[in-house]
């Protein structure tokens, strides 16, 4: 498998994509979701397929760095 570079990531993220950047298995996504640990402006879906915002992940890494956080653990 590849990695995927944080100056390359596409705008959009499959849940496989998002995990991955995470560095977590896909279920944890999912419960991420259901606890609404990432933001829920960040799930998008297209055809009935979830994708993920890859600007707001970031964003949202961003902040919770800033603000001394880390709640993606």
């Amino acid at each position: 498998m590849t990695s995927l570079p944080w100056g390359t990531l596409p705008p959009l993220l499959t849940k496989r994509q998002t995990a991955k950047f995470y560095h977590v298995n896909e279920r944890t996504i999912d419960r991420w979701l259901k606890d609404q640990t990432l933001p829920a402006n960040a799930k998008f879906v297209r055809g009935g397929r979830v994708y993920f915002r890859t600007q707001v992940l970031m964003e949202d890494i961003e902040s919770d760095t800033n603000a001394g956080g880390g709640n993606h653990e």
